[in-house]
């Protein structure tokens, strides 16, 4: 899980994720798409979600 966090955070950055394997799964489980050459969220309200709460849980969390 650690990976995936990462992955979504560069994507939150406007950075493309650099773990493939993670970026593969958020791709097959629709929560990312690639948009002109770049990786997005999906849904923008979800996104904007994640960009609020994203602090509340740290990478290092044992959630």
């Amino acid at each position: 899980m650690p990976a995936l966090r990462r992955s979504v955070e560069h994507i939150l950055r406007g950075e493309s994720p650099t773990d493939v394997a993670s970026r593969m799964r958020l791709a097959e489980y629709g929560f990312i798409v690639e948009r002109d050459g770049a990786w997005q969220m999906r849904v923008p309200l979800f996104e904007s979600w994640l960009r609020q709460y994203k602090d509340a849980y740290p990478l290092n969390s044992t959630h």
